[in-house]
């Protein structure tokens, strides 16, 4: 097992609470799945389609691919350091997916996925991927290095159809993407970030996480502002198609 060390890759905003959210990566080893989380459908039940966006619970109380022996060519697994918590594993594991010359994150993830299907897991979960990415400040050039795996447990806490508004912004030459959600949304997304602090939650665009950040107090008022993407010089462009396609998703 290899250890590999925060990374840059799991950094979203939130709007008015960025004190409740912690910049640092952290997933998790345990015999046992939280109590309170729902259960997801099995992957065999996946709907074709991905939302545009959705909230999902990481599960960091159970470790899969501890014990995992091989691999293919090209993944390994490595070792993760989790957030202090009160009878929580110290650590966790995860795939780290390597891109081929020349091959594109889609492909990637093709080749990847009978993979991850094989692997036994708990009830409830499924295997996500996320980009690896480097951003070299000097150039201001962003290289997608790979694929790692995140675990999702139950359906999303809040989704495409709880959005009531959604604006592309900008802030000191940063671009954003800030959700408001509907009351009802707000309301269980207020409990849902209460009940998972210290733990993380993924932000998932098109289906694929684009970050998973610690939840450090309950996040209320319905507002979620976000940094999607990994290349900075594209995100302007990324920002405004969300934002457009989450204001009349039947369109898009």
């Amino acid at each position: 097992m290899k250890q590999e060390t925060t990374k840059r890759w799991l950094i979203p905003l939130f709007a008015g609470c960025m004190a409740a959210l912690s910049l640092a990566c952290a997933p998790a080893k345990s015999t046992s799945a939280p109590a309170s989380a729902p259960k997801a459908p099995p992957r065999s039940e996946a709907t074709t389609t991905a939302p545009i966006f959705e909230v999902v619970r990481v599960d960091d109380e159970v470790d899969p691919l501890a014990n995992v022996q091989s691999t293919p060519k090209g993944i390994e697994i490595f070792n993760e350091s989790l957030p202090k918590r009160d009878g929580a594993p110290p650590t966790t594991h995860f795939a780290r997916v390597e891109l081929r010359p020349r091959e594109t994150v889609a492909a990637a993830k093709t080749r990847v996925q009978p993979w991850l299907d094989s692997i036994p897991l708990p009830a409830g979960t499924r295997l996500a991927l996320m980009e690896l990415d480097d951003h070299d400040p000097d150039t201001g050039r962003t290289t997608i290095l790979g694929l790692r795996t995140v675990l999702l447990r139950g359906p999303a806490i809040v989704g495409t159809g709880d959005v009531s508004q959604a604006l592309a912004e900008q802030i000191e030459g940063n671009d954003f993407l800030s959700i408001t959600l509907t009351p009802d949304a707000a309301r269980r997304f207020e409990e849902a970030t209460a009940e998972w602090q210290k733990r993380r939650i993924a932000i998932l665009i098109d289906g694929a996480v684009d970050s998973a950040p610690v939840v450090l107090s309950k996040i209320s008022r319905g507002k979620i502002r976000l940094t999607p993407g990994a290349n900075p010089e594209e995100r302007r462009a990324l920002v405004a198609r969300l934002a457009d396609r989450l204001t009349h998703p039947a369109a898009k």
